[in-house]
């Protein structure tokens, strides 16, 4: 698994990412072509064994810590415990006066040696697994204009129920309480119908399954499976930069890595090549590699996050029950979009990992539970909201520094409004006796769900990256994948929208291998 590679060294696929994305790719090449050989870099180091687990399913919190520090590439601080009692301490304060915060397992993109205009809580991971191993698992299925229509209607359904399937997302992960039952009665009524759509208010789907009456969340390493334990033709390389992909007159011919441990370098062939990367990375090394679209880098996005925290009372019988824990006693619940009638996401759940929390004098008493209600609103694509490339200077990696710009428009700030109006209204209809605070608006990058810097189109007119089937314009055998994809304004989480796109180019990419 980590033997030394030489200069000449071949594969017939390189996958470069770990992430839940990356392993989609090859878990279905591996399916389809069982003898292909199989190399996946990771810039970040293991955490576990095996390899890519959610960092959910480590149940000491102090090793959990831990772990998540050694995910912070080059700001490596303790966080602490990232748990629920933790982080219900942090005071509140007003929108636009709370400082920019990376969550535990992230570093902020700015402490990279990138510049940053407009998006100050931008934040990655460098680890295996990616973010996908720090996850919380809400895996809601694109609907309506969030559907990119470079790919036909019915090719969506299948892929969307692919990329479930690949997620082992359910709705039924959480036991039934009293206060499960209140919660989402109180949502339906409040949202009514929607189900001739499937986009009545329902729990949300998550990916993962119970295992001996304990959730176990998916993570990357469940998507890879026996690729990582007795496959000879797969290896996983962790600490491995992939500085640059190596292109000839007829596309990919391999890539060029560092190590990081010792610095060597060397150049890998490989008859087909992969990125699997961020909406940051993959198009810093696309512009790396010597590729100059206009394309690359342009309409970076991601939803707004309004977020308000609320104090449920326990009913007696879910009482002793309650705490902090990653299994919650309230369970996570959906507020779907739909374009019209709900113009936002919202989600519920004491798992929510906002910055957001409450203040000392508010902690909760023992009979309640401090929920998370969030809304994501979906914003404009707009090409001057980007990630620019400077090949005079470089990163903490010594590759190419970035520049990110990113604004608001005026119809995003409306649409917030919209939202905000609602978030209130639905705030005071789940604890009438309590006045409702002003849904704080988070910092852009909050959400973590950056898209759109390598989109894919259906013709190569300067608008996009990538063909319907996520090939480089011009480059058959290069693949790409990842959030920066989506094309679309999302108003989901927008994983599982990315797997189901990467099922569909890994399984393109199969055919072609010879």
């Amino acid at each position: 698994m980590s033997q030394k590679l030489s200069p000449t060294h071949s594969y017939d696929v390189v996958i470069v990412g770990s992430g839940p994305v990356g392993a989609t790719f090859a878990r279905t090449i591996r399916d389809a072509r069982p003898r292909a050989s199989i190399l996946m870099v990771e810039a970040g180091p293991n955490l576990t064994d095996p390899a890519g687990i959610n960092l959910k399913d480590v149940s000491d919190l102090a090793q959990r810590a831990e772990l998540q520090r050694l995910s912070q590439g080059p700001d490596q601080r303790f966080y602490g415990v990232s748990s629920i009692g933790d982080r219900a301490r942090a005071a509140r304060v007003p929108d636009g006066k709370r400082d920019s915060l990376a969550r535990p397992g992230t570093y902020l993109l700015s402490a990279s040696g990138s510049t940053v205009e407009g998006m100050p809580s931008a934040a990655l991971s460098m680890n295996v697994g990616g973010m996908g191993a720090h996850w919380v698992c809400a895996s809601p299925w694109p609907y309506g204009d969030e559907r990119a229509t470079a790919i036909p209607a019915a090719e969506w359904d299948r892929m969307v129920a692919g990329a479930q399937r690949t997620l082992r997302t359910s709705g039924t992960l959480f036991p039934r309480t009293a206060l499960h039952d209140h919660v989402l009665g109180s949502l339906a009524a409040f949202f009514p119908g929607g189900e001739a759509r499937g986009r009545q208010v329902q729990n949300m789907p998550m990916a993962g399954r119970v295992v001996d009456g304990r959730i176990s969340w998916t993570g990357p390493g469940t998507i890879l499976g026996d690729l990582l334990h007795g496959d000879d033709a797969f290896e996983l390389r962790a600490q491995t930069l992939c500085t640059r992909v190596l292109l000839g007159d007829e596309g990919a011919e391999g890539v060029e890595v560092r190590d990081l441990r010792t610095g060597e370098t060397l150049r890998i062939r490989a008859d087909l090549v992969v990125i699997a990367g961020d909406a940051f990375r993959t198009p810093q090394l696309l512009w790396a590699s010597g590729l100059r679209q206009a394309s690359i880098g342009q309409g970076l996005t991601e939803h707004a996050q309004l977020v308000s925290a609320i104090d449920l009372e326990l009913p007696s019988e879910d009482s002793a029950a309650g705490g902090a824990s990653d299994d919650p006693v309230v369970g996570v619940f959906w507020i779907p979009y739909d374009g019209i009638q709900r113009p936002f996401h919202g989600q519920i759940t004491q798992l929510d990992l906002s910055p957001l929390s409450l203040a000392e004098e508010e902690s909760p008493r023992a009979s309640t539970t401090t929920v998370g209600l969030s809304y994501f609103i979906p914003t404009e694509v707009r090409p001057e909201n980007r990630v620019d490339f400077d090949a005079a200077q470089a990163d903490w990696l010594g590759m190419p520094r970035m520049h990110v710009q990113f604004s608001r428009s005026a119809e995003d700030a409306r649409r917030i409004e919209v939202a905000r109006t609602s978030q209130r209204a639905l705030v005071e209809a789940l604890r009438p006796d309590r006045p409702a605070d002003v849904p704080a608006l988070m910092p852009a990058g909050t959400s973590l769900h950056y898209t759109g810097t390598t989109a894919i189109g259906d013709a190569d007119d300067g608008s996009a990256v990538c063909d319907p089937w996520s090939r480089v314009w011009g480059l058959p055998n290069l693949f790409l994948g990842g959030n920066g994809l989506i094309p679309t304004s999302m108003a989901g989480n927008p994983t599982l929208t990315s797997v189901a796109l990467a099922l569909r180019a890994a399984e393109r990419a199969a055919d072609e291998l010879l």
